[in-house]
């Protein structure tokens, strides 16, 4: 058996330092890895962050469709708007007072849901779910006049 040399040496070199037990028969034992089955979406952690392929834009209008229920204690709205847009910077079109947001463009979701009375409109990233937004705060994405 030809002696291993290179990166393929040190990586089998630390697996056997960092890990003993992972050795067996002169080969390295993979049964800690995972078999993914069926569809990968998204995780999205408790704080709203999505993983690395992005919320799409039918995750975030069923979030922001559960959110609006739970706060209006029924579903007798409309959902009037649901558009991917490109956001001027990370505050996703929603900035809080007395907060610093970077100044990139940022890719996201806007969502607006109707009664015969009031809108509400729900404002988020591909990282990051919606969250209903103020009208005083609402900031245009781009590509849209200053009134949405």
């Amino acid at each position: 058996m030809k002696p291993l040399r290179g990166p393929t040496g040190v990586f089998v070199l630390a697996v056997f330092v960092i890990c003993p037990g992972c050795m067996s028969h002169g080969g390295i034992t993979l049964s800690a890895v995972p078999e993914v089955v069926g569809e990968v979406k998204p995780a999205v952690n408790q704080e709203g962050h999505a993983g690395m392929t992005g919320i799409q834009l039918g995750q975030a209008t069923e979030h922001a469709r559960g959110d609006l229920v739970q706060r209006l204690g029924h579903d007798d709205f409309r959902l009037l708007k649901a558009v991917s847009v490109t956001w001027r910077d990370g505050s996703a079109g929603c900035p809080r007072p007395g907060m610093i947001y970077p100044q990139v463009l940022t890719p996201g979701h806007y969502i607006v849901f109707g009664t015969d009375e009031r809108e509400f409109h729900y404002t988020g990233s591909r990282r990051r779910l919606p969250v209903l937004c103020a009208d005083a705060t609402l900031q245009p994405p781009l590509g849209t006049s200053p009134k949405i």
